[in-house]
């Protein structure tokens, strides 16, 4: 995970990106849905995410590594990776 600060120009002022690398595994929720769920459910001091997604296509920007271990390293298998994808969000609080 990677967080900065970035400028809202809309806003007109600061907010925090963060960069990461979501786990994809079925019941886990993206960060960005995180939010909204907290919010949904009146949470207090929670930051409101502005913006959240996937970063670029899927065949760039989405881990393969468990797709190939088994074929290239037979003392490891596909269960040790978990398959991740480049996520970003933004929060308009920072700190």
């Amino acid at each position: 995970m990677r967080a900065s600060i970035a400028y809202d120009v809309q806003m007109g002022k600061r907010v925090l990106l963060k960069d990461s690398w979501q786990v994809l595994l079925e019941g886990i929720k993206p960060e960005g849905k995180v939010y909204a769920l907290l919010h949904e459910n009146a949470v207090p001091n929670i930051p409101y995410c502005l913006l959240a997604g996937d970063v670029g296509l899927k065949e760039y920007h989405q881990s393969q590594t468990d797709k190939f271990a088994d074929k290239y390293w037979q003392h490891l298998s596909a269960l040790q990776f978990v398959p991740h994808r480049h996520y970003r969000l933004v929060l308009d609080t920072i700190g």
